[in-house]
């Protein structure tokens, strides 16, 4: 694989992370639009995948160095741990066995039920839809 494709790929990627984090999660909105609830957000949801400090100040839209200062936080409070090293890049994970962290996952779970039964039960407007050569 050369680097030109390896690159493109990787911008496009984070472009779609990108975009897909312009909207506020029920998470940010519940917790506020802080970057710690940002940064807390992304690990909660991509719980499964390990991340590089760059590559979560990329995709939440914090600062860097306001993503190292809350890492250290994160890291004393053992919310993420290390999972490997590529080169000079330190890929960290959400701790799952951090009982902590087991309790944030289980509120945002509750938090997501709650949110998501308000959007149920508010009434919508069915929007109309087009149809072609019909006047």
């Amino acid at each position: 694989m050369n680097k030109k494709y390896t690159k493109t790929v990787t911008f496009i990627y984070s472009k779609s992370l990108n975009k897909s984090m312009e909207t506020e999660s029920i998470i940010v909105k519940a917790l506020g639009g802080t970057p710690w609830a940002k940064i807390m957000d992304h690990f909660i949801v991509f719980r499964e995948f390990d991340h590089t400090r760059y590559h979560v100040a990329e995709t939440t839209g914090v600062a860097r160095l306001t993503v190292d200062k809350i890492w250290s936080k994160m890291m004393k409070m053992e919310f993420i741990v290390s999972t490997r090293n590529i080169g000079n890049a330190e890929y960290f994970k959400f701790n799952m066995r951090n009982p902590t962290v087991k309790a944030i996952i289980k509120m945002t779970n509750e938090i997501i039920k709650i949110e998501t039964y308000k959007e149920l039960e508010t009434p919508q407007e069915p929007k109309p839809i087009p149809i072609r050569g019909y006047r």
